[in-house]
């Protein structure tokens, strides 16, 4: 029975998923410095981190 109920939740779970899937994508925009020389960032690639963000 425990089983069971667990395989019903996993699938729920599941197909709530597929109907409201979460967005992989975002918008950012600002103005992007090097902290040591103060040069703009332009057409560069920038990898943020979760901790940097404020």
């Amino acid at each position: 029975m425990k089983t069971a109920v667990i395989i019903l939740i996993s699938f729920l779970f599941a197909c709530l998923n597929a109907i409201f899937p979460q967005k992989n994508e975002a918008i950012l925009s600002g103005f992007v410095t090097d902290a040591t020389t103060g040069e703009a960032l332009v057409g560069t690639n920038i990898l943020l981190y979760k901790d940097s963000l404020t």
